[in-house]
């Protein structure tokens, strides 16, 4: 337990006194604390609390004082105590300040604590206070809070630890001098309040009058020292650290004193800050600045280093491609059945203002591309439609619009015309290619003059779509591929060949019935009233011998078969 003041043996005590900084924190807070806490290697246990109601006087704060004893022997010249005072508004911390020292043996010390409006909502790191708006350390050497002590006694200034504090208390004060009654004495009307976690209310501490140090009656009686005291012997304690040497300067290490051993520095996991923004947030890792929570800003927002912040870009890049608008229509067809035009869009350009880190448009340009548009179909004059593009069966071929035998074959005469194709002007004209030569519209008519004699038998050639033919009998053109040789299938009767051994190049008494030149089913072979066997189409047939009144009763043959005209037009077999 912590005693009052007059209770512990060593004599030892601390005035402290709260007060205010001119020009004063006037209504800025309405109560203070004072917390008296006791720093170890294990860290920092809260020993005392005292609250009293703020009291203003033309603006400034009342001073208010609190008489501290430690809570054994023990801790005099050796435990390094934290004394913090806060100013309060309904119960919220507003302003503090705070130091750390020792109880000096058989010393009265007399601590000021100062709160300054400029550190209002200022928070330091836990070994410093504010002053100023700065934050600094909160040690402070003990030897320069007993009173009477001069400034010029504390030999080495604030640089002295706490193991010198008995010899330079012991510099200004006459050895010879004896204590007095008053060294007993406390500040106030009311004993000191214990330093035993209890907080107590305005009475149980005086507030001072508007001097903001004790009174001199109070000054001259804490100035007489025993000088006997075995306290300050040569032979007492001198710890080996007092707190402010351990600090290091490195956020990232935790630095303790053990006033036995000395200081130490373990490394912590506490916020830091390497300078650099745009790596993130970061953390202490192996007593350095090193571990960070990676780029801070979500995209599409970038980070600029040189602005400490998330930015819409930093160079052109970071604004992404062009914003194109949609395409517009297909246009510029040059006729009717073009399928192929063009068609145009806006593209807005975007650059960076890296001095406000925003994209903005910078310009616009025009993309142009090529579209199609089928025509397939569409009338382009009479008879004539659009196909692939061209207008077909308007009777011209139009090499300049790429009309040709394969796109427009009722116009164009080529060898991509397909044979049973017939001009558009002309449906009597077909697209050939005789021996060889340029395709050209002809009539069946004269196609058939180039197979009129025995000499253009197997000579005579043509050519439509990509098929050649040979004349193979006087006026008849076959599909037949190759030249005419002497076997049968090549379109001629040669010598020892006969309707029954090939019944597709002669034609006798011996040709069966269903035997057609060639096998394509154009001509047949018959014997019409009794006559000559010969190739014959149907409509030859029927118009030569069944096509009037005078013809019924004719007959036709083939091998193993007779029919007769019936009416005119009908052949059958037999007649009803």
């Amino acid at each position: 337990m912590l005693g009052a003041c007059g209770d512990d043996e060593s004599g030892a005590s601390i005035d402290a006194i709260v007060s205010d900084e001119p020009p004063g924190l006037g209504e800025t807070i309405d109560s203070i604390r004072v917390t008296v806490s006791v720093l170890s290697t294990e860290g920092e246990t809260q020993v005392g609390t005292y609250e009293h109601a703020a009291e203003l006087r033309e603006g400034r704060l009342v001073p208010w004082s609190v008489r501290l004893t430690p809570r054994s022997q023990s801790d005099v010249g050796r435990t390094l105590y934290r004394v913090k005072a806060s100013g309060l508004r309904g119960g919220a911390e507003i302003v503090s300040t705070q130091h750390r020292l020792v109880f000096v043996p058989n010393r009265r010390l007399v601590l000021a604590l100062r709160l300054d409006g400029d550190c209002v909502g200022m928070r330091c790191a836990v070994d410093q206070r504010c002053s100023d708006a700065t934050c600094e350390s909160d040690f402070i050497p003990a030897c320069t809070l007993v009173v009477g002590t001069r400034p010029d006694d504390c030999r080495n200034g604030d640089e002295m630890d706490a193991g010198s504090v008995a010899d330079m208390a012991m510099a200004s004060i006459d050895a010879s001098d004896e204590p007095t009654s008053a060294d007993a004495t406390p500040p106030t009307d009311s004993g000191p309040p214990p330093l035993d976690g209890a907080s107590t209310d305005d009475d149980g501490a005086t507030a001072l009058d508007s001097a903001t140090e004790p009174d001199a009656a109070t000054e001259d009686a804490s100035m007489a020292v025993d000088a006997g005291s075995d306290a300050f012997a040569p032979d007492a304690f001198v710890p080996r650290c007092t707190g402010p040497e351990c600090d290091d300067g490195n956020p990232c290490t935790t630095d303790t004193c053990e006033p036995s051993t000395g200081c130490s520095h373990a490394s912590n996991a506490a916020d830091c800050d390497d300078g650099t923004f745009c790596n993130g947030t970061d953390r202490c890792g192996g007593g350095t600045c090193s571990l960070h929570a990676g780029p801070p800003c979500d995209a599409p927002a970038v980070c600029d280093e040189s602005m400490d912040r998330c930015v819409g870009c930093v160079v052109d890049d970071d604004c992404g491609p062009d914003v194109p608008d949609e395409w517009g229509p297909c246009e510029g067809f040059t006729s009717t059945c073009d399928e192929w035009g063009l068609q145009r869009r806006n593209v807005t350009e975007l650059g960076c203002v890296a001095a406000v880190g925003a994209c903005i448009n910078t310009g616009a340009h025009e993309d142009v591309q090529e579209c199609f548009l089928s025509t397939a179909g569409v009338s382009c004059g009479a008879g004539a439609t659009c196909v692939a593009g061209n207008c077909c069966g308007d009777g011209a071929c139009m090499v300049s619009f790429s009309e040709n035998g394969l796109r427009c074959p009722s116009d164009c005469c080529d060898g991509d015309t397909p044979c049973g194709v017939t001009r558009s002007s002309d449906p009597s004209q077909y697209c050939r290619s005789v021996n060889g030569g340029p395709f050209q519209w002809i009539t069946e008519a004269q196609a058939l003059l180039l197979c009129d004699s025995p000499g253009e038998i197997c000579a005579t050639s043509y050519t439509c779509g990509g098929t050649s033919g040979f004349c193979v009998i006087d006026g008849i053109y076959t599909y037949r591929e190759g030249p005419c040789s002497a076997v049968c299938g090549n379109g001629r009767c040669d010598a020892g060949e006969t309707g029954a051994s090939c019944g597709t190049d002669c034609c006798d008494s011996s040709s069966a019935c269903g035997s057609t030149f060639g096998g394509f089913g154009e001509l047949y072979c018959r014997s019409f009233d009794g006559g000559p066997y010969e190739w014959i189409t149907a409509a030859d047939a029927l118009e030569d011998h069944c096509s009037t009144a005078a013809h019924v009763g004719g007959t036709y043959a083939c091998v193993g078969e007779t029919g007769f005209c019936c009416a005119p037009g009908v052949f059958a077999p037999m007649c009803p």
